[in-house]
């Protein structure tokens, strides 16, 4: 079964970059297709990008919060360092749906 059931054990296996993520109830039934890290939220910590299959991008924000994105199914998703300023910003892409 690959239904995000725990972010915990996820993250520590794929995502050394967080450091201890609370544990979460499933948020989707769906598989999550896409992991990335970056500062969405500009407070300095990484927060977790997740697109789940049918239910868009969501995010991990600060250790606690999760949070709908986009609703669309992103056809590239990426992180780096945009603005100079040393944390991994976002990149997403949708194709014909836009930027």
């Amino acid at each position: 079964m690959n239904n995000i059931h725990r972010v915990r054990p996820l993250a520590a296996a794929l995502l050394a970059g967080i450091a201890a993520l609370a544990t979460v109830n499933v948020i989707h039934a769906a598989d999550a297709t896409v992991l990335e890290i970056a500062n969405i939220d500009g407070t300095g910590t990484d927060d977790l990008i997740v697109h789940f299959a049918g239910y868009g991008i969501w995010s991990y924000r600060n250790h606690s919060t999760w949070a709908p994105l986009n609703p669309g199914t992103p056809t590239a998703v990426r992180s780096g360092d945009i603005d100079g300023n040393g944390l991994a910003d976002l990149l997403m892409t949708f194709g014909s749906q836009g930027t």
